[in-house]
């Protein structure tokens, strides 16, 4: 049944890999794909999650690794399957999984898709600087946050769209504020990758035709 389960994840996995790479190189004349590469900003979606399934993959390769055998030195112990741990990197998956689909969901506008992707983006630039991760060799690390926050804001202004930020003037989201993971997982990852292939088809087919 592991074994099955992995195959299927795989599947999944290259799947969303594969549509990126497709979206961006080939897309059809008229889709929304061709229509979004013709304006760079409309394009950070697509974008960030390609970054977002990578994440992913990177959850898939290190649980494929825990049903692969491996040599060990002499006299070391064997590798033994955890009991937990499988669960978590899982479950790691099916979340970068559900981001992706939420950022490139086709139900709202390009413009709302563009917000999602500039939430996340600020996400991650706060977190880097909180960190202590935002590390440039010709500035102070607040004036790097504050140059990179700005192009975030720069594209919000174009387009119209709201941003909020917290009493560090810390951009928190743009154009409207993220739901909880959770919200956006339809099912308990202990249940069935599948659900996460139903829902990722609808994508597909939005994008691409």
């Amino acid at each position: 049944m592991a074994g099955v389960t992995v195959a299927y994840l795989h599947r999944c996995v290259m799947a969303g890999s594969g549509f990126v790479t497709e979206t961006l190189q080939q897309p059809r004349a008229g889709s929304v794909a061709e229509v979004l590469l013709r304006d760079k900003d409309l394009l950070e979606p697509i974008f960030m999650a390609g970054m977002v399934l990578a994440v992913a993959d990177d959850h898939y390769l290190d649980l494929r690794s825990m049903f692969i055998p491996v040599t060990v030195p002499a006299g070391a112990p064997e590798p033994a399957l955890r009991n937990f741990a499988p669960y978590t990197v899982v479950r790691a998956a099916f979340e970068a999984d559900a981001r992706a689909c939420w950022l490139l969901d086709p139900e709202v506008t390009p413009v709302a898709r563009l917000g999602r992707a500039m939430t996340l983006r600020a996400q991650s630039l706060r977190d880097t600087l909180r960190l202590g991760l935002l590390k440039p060799e010709d500035r102070e690390p607040a004036d790097h946050y504050a140059e990179r926050s700005g192009r975030v804001a720069a594209i919000a202004e174009r387009h119209s769209l709201e941003v909020k930020r917290n009493t560090d003037q810390e951009i928190v989201w743009v154009g409207e504020a993220p739901p909880n993971l959770t919200e956006i997982m339809p099912v308990s990852p202990s249940r069935s990758a599948h659900q996460f292939a139903v829902r990722n088809a609808p994508v597909r087919i939005a994008y691409l035709t």
